[in-house]
């Protein structure tokens, strides 16, 4: 994902957030809705003046519009979603708030990050009540799997903490000695020293 496309993908959450849609954000704006399609899929960037007319139009100070990642540290993020299904609405819960879709609109919109970031996208959705409902993950050529069933729903999320997590060197050198101490009594052993140690630096 280049510069452009990060901005148009922001762009187009910060509109969503506000609940706008890309017609009532370009009649705000003074430009075409066209325009704002094209903003938001990173093909075209906006002038200075057209860039300080949606900060306006949105309420939104600059940096919340350039609040991003691209390149490949976006590429490196972990892309795992929380969604709440009420009815035909489906609420993407993000750290700026919860963004409303239709099926197919958060369908699509998964489709696309996962072509941008070149890795499959995972959502796991939960009914009203905040029972888990199921998983679903979002791959680049358009395609999706389902995983509903309780097992290999645990499994997915595991895996998924794991990925966030061994972001940081330490856990996942844990994580490494936890999979291999369940075969190797000698790992074991590695391992309890490694939590031993763990203990004692968190104690500082």
């Amino acid at each position: 994902m280049n510069f452009k496309q990060a901005f148009g993908l922001q762009l187009k959450r910060t509109r969503q957030l506000r609940d706008f849609t890309q017609e009532k954000l370009a009649e705000l704006v003074n430009i075409h809705p066209r325009q704002i399609s094209k903003l938001e899929t990173g093909e075209h960037f906006p002038s200075w003046s057209t860039l300080g007319n949606l900060c306006i139009a949105l309420n939104a100070q600059p940096c919340e519009l350039f609040s991003f990642e691209f390149g490949n540290s976006y590429e490196s993020m972990v892309c795992n979603y929380k969604a709440t299904i009420r009815g035909n609405v489906i609420y993407l819960h993000e750290n700026r708030g919860s963004i409303p879709f239709s099926y197919s609109e958060l369908e699509e919109e998964m489709f696309v990050m996962a072509k941008n970031i070149k890795r499959s996208v995972v959502v796991q959705y939960m009914n009203s009540d905040g029972a888990f409902a199921k998983i679903i993950e979002y791959f680049p050529n358009k395609t999706y799997k389902i995983i509903d069933k309780d097992k290999e729903a645990e499994i997915q999320i595991l895996l998924n903490k794991i990925k966030e997590l061994s972001q940081n060197g330490q856990y996942l050198k844990f994580f490494k000695l936890a999979i291999s101490a369940v075969e190797d009594s000698e790992d074991l052993d590695k391992l309890s020293a490694f939590i031993d140690g763990m203990k004692l630096a968190g104690k500082k």
